[in-house]
């Protein structure tokens, strides 16, 4: 046993790279810059104590607690530990794979092998997962066989090539009793996968109401937002799923910040669910709690621009009404602009051409003669509908917006459909 342990020749590019990786781990475990043989190692390992750094690394990290009665010495007793986890890992048929010619990975001393064992079954395959992954994926796969392979050592939070870890990836699966078996051995809840989601963001997005209910339970981050900017409250706004936004509004009314919370587009929760035409219940709800209503997104759109934008197809003038109602009592401002100067009424008319809709945004005091930066009231937009009758611009002129108002290009409000009709004619003759 003289020759240095080496990788073996004349293998795959992976098993090459596993075999290295064990040898190096060898070398980091004993401190030693070259390759050295298994007698090396062992008087190596003879040498070092229960202090020596690599040994306070391992149980540290294996949360091992020596027996202060026991007549063996710590090492001894570490030992025996890693010898027990060793046969565990021999009846789950996890073996150290060779790493060298002339020596099997048993004429390591166990602690050592059970070191190299535990780097090992993090270790990432080609597909991008460790062996706790691989086991989380297996269709068949128990809690027995997760505990077992836990109790091994493996570093439960470990991820895959997309930054998944095991928690994710059950999550992925549905898996709901795994993801409860590793939340109650350790599993950080909140980790980020590399998109910035959690598995409660996962869960939102699979729409999975029963592993959704379950992670809120065990303590998930509501708040935590993805690269996007999303909370997991963004996420299930747009899916239309009312079971899972019923689930979600318990959990909101303790922790109503997460209302407030942006996205990349600046967009709160709320605004997220008028874009996706969501339940009026869900609106009115999210309302209730106490979103502010006078956030802006990028462009400086509050909840009521959102709203207002909205076709007609999609809310009913009593809808609306009740949206402003509810809008009204919890503070909206019915004045606000957006980055362009456009209030609400603006937006109404570029977006509907809907009489109803406009008297009812000037009666809870949207202003009918604002300016935006063009210097165009509702009114210089309504009279350059072409199509059709516009319904806005008698509903303003009916509220007694003013016809004199200049905009920058100083010109009044003109009804366009007017004088194009006065054209039509005027060609017929």
């Amino acid at each position: 046993m003289g020759g240095k342990i080496a990788p073996l020749s004349g293998v795959s590019n992976e098993a090459a790279k596993v075999q290295e990786d064990i040898v190096g781990n060898i070398r980091d475990f004993i401190g030693a810059k070259d390759n050295p043989s298994i007698n090396a190692i062992q008087e190596i390992w003879n040498q070092m104590d229960h202090n020596h750094t690599s040994v306070c690394k391992l149980v540290d990290s294996q949360h091992i607690h020596y027996n202060p009665l026991s007549p063996l010495s710590k090492k001894e007793q570490l030992t025996q530990c890693a010898i027990s986890e060793i046969e565990r890992a021999k009846k789950m048929k996890f073996y150290l794979p060779c790493f060298s010619s002339e020596y099997s990975p048993s004429d390591l001393p166990p602690v050592i092998y059970w070191n190299c064992l535990i780097k090992y079954g993090e270790r990432l395959n080609a597909q991008g997962y460790n062996k706790l992954h691989q086991l989380v994926l297996l269709p068949n796969a128990t809690a027995e066989m997760i505990n077992d392979t836990l109790q091994l050592g493996l570093n439960i939070d470990l991820k895959d090539c997309e930054g998944n870890t095991a928690l994710h990836l059950a999550t992925k699966a549905r898996k709901d009793s795994l993801v409860t078996l590793l939340i109650h051995a350790g599993a950080n809840i909140d980790s980020k996968n590399s998109l910035g989601d959690t598995p409660l963001h996962l869960a939102a997005l699979k729409g999975d109401s029963v592993l959704f209910d379950n992670l809120l339970l065990q303590g998930a981050d509501i708040t935590v937002q993805n690269k996007q900017g999303d909370t997991p409250l963004h996420l299930i706004v747009r899916n239309h799923d009312a079971k899972i936004q019923e689930i979600m509004m318990q959990y909101i009314k303790k922790n109503t910040p997460v209302l407030n919370l942006k996205n990349s587009l600046g967009r709160t929760a709320l605004h997220e669910s008028i874009v996706k035409s969501n339940s009026s219940k869900t609106i009115a709800t999210l309302i209730e709690y106490g979103t502010n209503l006078n956030l802006g997104d990028k462009e400086g759109k509050t909840a009521l621009h959102y709203i207002v934008s909205k076709h007609v197809a999609y809310y009913n003038e009593f809808i609306f009404g009740s949206y402003f109602e509810a809008m009204k009592k919890f503070g909206a401002d019915f004045h606000a602009k957006d980055h362009s100067g456009s209030t609400a009424l603006h937006e109404a008319v570029k977006y509907n051409n809907n009489q109803s809709l406009i008297s009812i945004l000037v009666n809870y005091g949207c202003p009918i003669n604002a300016q935006d930066k063009n210097g165009d009231t509702a009114l210089h937009l309504a009279g350059r509908k072409t199509r059709g009758k516009s319904h806005s611009w008698h509903a303003l002129i009916n509220k007694n917006a003013d016809k004199d108002i200049l905009n920058k290009k100083k010109e009044k409000a003109k009804y366009k459909h007017a004088v194009l009709g006065g054209l039509k004619n005027m060609f017929k003759n």
